[in-house]
């Protein structure tokens, strides 16, 4: 039953603790005010590959290098700034992955004792009622001697 709780609490301490680090990539919408819808991408691990743009056409090819250069500069600090953010996000998720595995530990250590408590109980009521048993089988025992059982074979 303690173990049953526990495990219910747990669960929702972790919804809690869940929702409230997702509420930190939700981005405010303009037609609401204080609410929060989230974004199709949760993370940058989800997000689609930045797109490389056609090469650029202007017809002058200084232009089009200078115009090339700027995207492919542009496409390099975009996927550094995704690194950058997939890797934070990924360090913001250990402490809960560990927080988790600390208290499946913590509740198995629980079950664990639970079950170690059941098992003496049974044990000890399986004691109980064999002394129990013995001692009613004595006791019929010392008030009627049984009589030794006479066969067929046997004449008085």
């Amino acid at each position: 039953m303690r173990i049953l709780f526990f495990t219910r609490w747990l669960s929702i301490a972790l919804s809690v603790l869940v929702l409230s680090v997702a509420g930190r990539s939700q981005q405010p919408t303009g037609s609401e005010n204080n609410s929060f819808s989230p974004s199709p991408a949760v993370h940058v691990s989800e997000l689609p590959p930045v797109t490389r743009p056609a090469p650029p056409n202007t017809g002058n090819p200084e232009m089009d290098k200078k115009y090339l250069r700027q995207q492919q500069k542009l496409l390099a600090k975009q996927e550094k700034e995704r690194k950058k953010l997939q890797r934070r996000q990924e360090e913001e998720h250990q402490p809960i992955v560990r927080l988790a595995e600390e208290q499946k530990q913590v509740i198995e250590q629980q079950m664990e004792l639970e079950h170690q408590q059941q098992t003496q109980r049974l044990v000890q009521e399986e004691a109980r009622q064999e002394q129990k048993l013995r001692a009613q089988q004595e006791s019929h025992q010392t008030k009627s001697p049984q009589q030794p059982s006479r066969s067929a074979d046997d004449k008085p």
